[in-house]
């Protein structure tokens, strides 16, 4: 048989999604003849289908190698870079199309992509305005639209994209949603309100819109209806951080009980405490503070303080037991410890394997703790490990030990420590500044929630943080902190390529 005819036959294949076939006839044609580049193009599609893009994007660069005119191959190239999340390099393989045909709208629509992912906002709005030239109709453009103008601040902008969306597309819940944020940014919480309830006639098994309903009541004041959404969206999705996170904000509220206002107050004081065990004051003060439609969670909290010594450590079995006695997850007991140990102790409680794991991983080097809070773990490591730390926070509030005014994105990183990192706010890339102070080898602590399966940033960081150290840092170990039914924290050890 021609090669002619085994490419016929590959290609068909390929069309009809017998992509076995496929690849076995393209790769068949390739052993013949290794110069063969419509069969390197075929066979880099159909590894491209089947998301084994690791191979099938330097087949793409041979291609493009051997035929610098190849539209659809530096096309491809482009998308499969994207989806690495290779951002300059797709921009390079989309002008490359864009020069041989202007007007090709894959290469357009990519190019946008890849700019506004790279965080080049400006740049990526006016490769999309001139896609809207070609189609003007096409939903999913109108929102990558909205959502650069959002990011560039243009509310204006954003909310009339995503009008055009689900006016093209009344049935597209994500557009409903993305405007009802943008409204509620805008400060239009009613019409924000509207919106969302849109999204969530058209997926009613889904958290997010009734998240979006209840930030919006909130905002108009409507507390109780709020936590009635807020509650609803838990039911339907017990692992969602959003909800559960605004709810814990939501339920201490400081307005309906006399002895609230100085027990929130006192703890922006900036203080230390003579001794740790005094901040349990503070914590029942605190939950008395809290309105909560089940008064029994109050109590088993309140047992739960009676038997917590913040001056002493627990293993992580200790913490699973005692937050598993709190009550059904939907009902969201948790919270309550939840808000109290993030408001005057840690974002997560530590536990003995956590900061026995982190002093080894120190051993004799300087600890340096910067976005510190209050301190708490600090504290813990110098009392029971002897660890030597120093710490900085840019807002100095109540906390356990010394600490200097210090910001992510201004503060030095000595050779001879190891930075430790808590919770890293979400959003927040000033922290690369630190990373790139680092020297081969220099150790890096990390706490908090780590980006999904997709690298996506949860509640902490941003996606370019997480790129950052995933390629310029090497992994040295983990201990989870998972003591919440709905949260995903751990420690994190790095070392520095």
């Amino acid at each position: 048989m021609k090669n002619e005819d085994r490419l016929k036959l590959a290609l068909l294949d390929a069309q009809q999604g017998r992509y076995a076939q496929a690849e076995a006839g393209f790769r068949e044609i390739i052993a013949l003849r290794p110069d063969h580049t419509e069969a390197k193009f075929g066979l880099a599609t159909v590894l491209a289908t089947g998301g084994r893009l690791n191979e099938a994007i330097p087949l793409l660069r041979e291609v493009v190698s051997a035929r610098p005119n190849h539209l659809q191959a530096l096309t491809n190239l482009g998308n499969a870079l994207l989806q690495q999340r290779a951002y300059r390099d797709a921009e390079q393989a989309f002008r490359a199309a864009l020069k041989l045909k202007p007007d090709f709208f894959p290469a357009i629509f990519g190019l946008g992509c890849a700019l506004q992912f790279g965080g080049e906002f400006a740049e990526a709005e006016r490769w999309y305005r001139r896609a809207l030239t070609l189609q003007p109709k096409d939903p999913g453009l109108w929102m990558n639209l909205g959502a650069t103008c959002r990011q560039q601040r243009k509310q204006r902008e954003a909310i009339e994209s995503f009008k055009t969306v689900v006016s093209v597309k009344p049935d597209f819940q994500p557009g409903w949603s993305a405007l009802g944020q943008t409204l509620l940014e805008a400060n239009q919480p009613r019409d924000a309100e509207e919106a969302f309830h849109r999204a969530a006639q058209l997926a009613p098994h889904a958290a997010e819109p009734h998240i979006g309903i209840a930030d919006a009541l909130l905002n108009q004041q409507r507390i109780d209806e709020a936590l009635e959404q807020y509650l609803r969206a838990i039911a339907l999705d017990p692992d969602s951080q959003n909800a559960h996170t605004k709810t814990e904000s939501l339920l201490l509220r400081v307005a309906h009980t006399p002895t609230a206002e100085p027990a929130v107050a006192c703890l922006s004081n900036d203080r230390i405490y003579e001794r740790p065990a005094h901040s349990l004051a503070e914590a029942h003060a605190l939950l008395d503070a809290y309105i909560y439609p089940f008064p029994e969670a109050l109590e088993r909290t309140k047992m739960l303080l009676q038997q917590f010594d913040p001056e002493q450590i627990y293993p992580g079995e200790w913490w699973a037991t005692q937050l598993s006695r709190l009550g059904a997850l939907p009902e969201a007991h948790q919270k309550i410890f939840r808000g109290i140990s993030s408001a005057i102790y840690s974002w997560s409680p530590p536990s003995r394997e956590a900061l026995q794991a982190v002093a080894t991983f120190a051993a004799d080097t300087l600890l340096h703790s910067i976005g510190a809070g209050t301190g708490y773990w600090e504290w813990l490591l110098a009392r029971h490990f002897g660890t030597r730390y120093r710490a900085g926070d840019l807002i100095l509030r109540h906390r356990f030990v010394e600490m200097a005014i210090e910001d992510y994105g201004t503060a030095t990183v000595g050779e001879d420590e190891t930075l430790f990192l808590a919770w890293i706010p979400r959003g927040v890339e000033a922290v690369l500044n630190l990373f790139e102070q680092m020297r081969a080898g220099q150790k890096l602590v990390l706490i908090g929630e780590g980006p999904d399966a997709q690298g996506k940033a949860r509640i902490c960081a941003t996606e370019k943080v997480f790129r950052y150290i995933e390629t310029r840092f090497e992994p040295a170990g983990t201990v989870r902190l998972g003591y919440f039914s709905y949260i995903h924290d751990d420690v994190r050890l790095y070392r520095r390529r």
